[in-house]
């Protein structure tokens, strides 16, 4: 797999999200990254020939055409055989943005979403979810491919998984993604770590609650004959799911994210968590690479996985991704097995064990 780096390309952002992982002091300020700080963490023989770049925030968008082409220019001076790609809120989606995802994102971006908990600078929360279906219909439209990654808050797992369904139809989107919810600021009242400094992030849902929303979208899939029409790794068999490799973000040995001030970490839900800091690019790739906690942390995630030796879902989902528990006394775990028990009973891979 190739290493990945997350651009933090400014955590300004033109949302409100209650839960962001950026406190609201970043996202209101006007940061940028800049092209040189961009280019010195890409001059390293750590990426190889291809790495995966991000450009995220905050929202990319804001930048505009010429700032991101700049810092696109950046990328590819140092590793011509990068792929680049965007995460972006959808808020707007302007012309240019669609010729900019032909030209420089190989015709693909990505968007985040949730039914609730998501509002205009202004509050205003039916705004957003207009604006944001607008955007990812004239993105689909433009023969831009979107994936879009759904935040299982409780104020979109309290909805009918219709709803979900009805904005893939009126869109035009096929494939979507399921999130776990983090309440970051809970976390950032009282933040605790394991080894390595790593993040015990606090869970907005339970995994019961989640692995609920999970069934019911399935269920209603398949009632209104939306298989050709809608596609999730969460809904997939075992093959397709593990090829997209989608669910497992347990990679810290190949994430880095770099903020626009410079400071570096690994993944990009920790950007603004400062105790989880590798240090700052302008002092270097290979004493970030090298730090202690860095270490410590690669090793945690390994050994994150001693409760579920044994799981026959384990080589799948590899114990669901390492930014969250295992295990949260729901009955239900981060690699949601009893989802996994029952496509897997569907397709008849190895019995209906949960």
């Amino acid at each position: 797999m190739p290493k990945v780096l997350f651009v933090n390309t400014t955590r300004q952002c033109n949302v409100d999200c209650p839960r962001c992982y950026l406190t609201p002091e970043h996202r209101a300020a006007a940061e940028r990254l800049s092209p040189a700080r961009l280019k010195r963490i890409l001059d390293h023989p750590f990426w190889g020939d291809s790495p995966l770049v991000i450009f995220q925030g905050g929202e990319p968008s804001i930048l505009g055409e010429s700032s991101l082409s700049d810092l696109s220019d950046a990328v590819l001076a140092s590793q011509p055989g990068a792929v680049i790609t965007m995460v972006t809120n959808l808020l707007n989606m302007p012309d240019w943005l669609v010729a900019f995802a032909r030209e420089r994102f190989d015709n693909q971006i990505e968007t985040t979403y949730a039914l609730g908990a998501k509002h205009l600078l202004n509050g205003d929360s039916q705004g957003y979810q207009e604006r944001f279906r607008n955007s990812l219909g004239k993105a689909i439209s433009a023969g831009i491919r979107c994936p879009v990654n759904v935040e299982l808050n409780h104020e979109t797992t309290s909805r009918h998984a219709s709803d979900i369904l009805n904005i893939a139809r009126e869109t035009g989107a096929t494939q979507w993604e399921f999130d776990i919810s983090i309440q970051f600021d809970r976390f950032r009242m009282a933040p605790l770590f394991a080894a390595g400094r790593y993040p015990m992030l606090p869970l907005s849902i339970p995994y019961a609650e989640f692995a609920g929303y999970i069934h019911a979208l399935s269920d209603a899939v398949e009632h209104e004959c939306m298989q050709e029409h809608f596609s999730s790794s969460l809904l997939a068999d075992a093959d397709e799911r593990a090829a997209r490799a989608a669910f497992n973000v347990q990679r810290e040995a190949d994430f880095l994210t770099i903020n626009p001030d410079g400071t570096v970490t690994t993944n990009p839900l920790f950007s603004d968590i400062a105790q989880t800091y590798l240090g700052n690019i302008d002092d270097g790739l290979d004493a970030i690479l090298n730090h202690p906690n860095r270490l410590a942390r690669i090793e945690w995630e390994q050994q994150r996985l001693a409760g579920c030796s044994g799981c026959q879902h384990l080589r799948h989902c590899k114990g669901g991704p390492s930014h969250a528990p295992v295990f949260d006394g729901s009955g239900e775990c981060a690699g949601l097995r009893t989802v996994w028990s029952r496509i897997n009973k569907r397709s008849g891979l190895y019995g209906a064990q949960a």
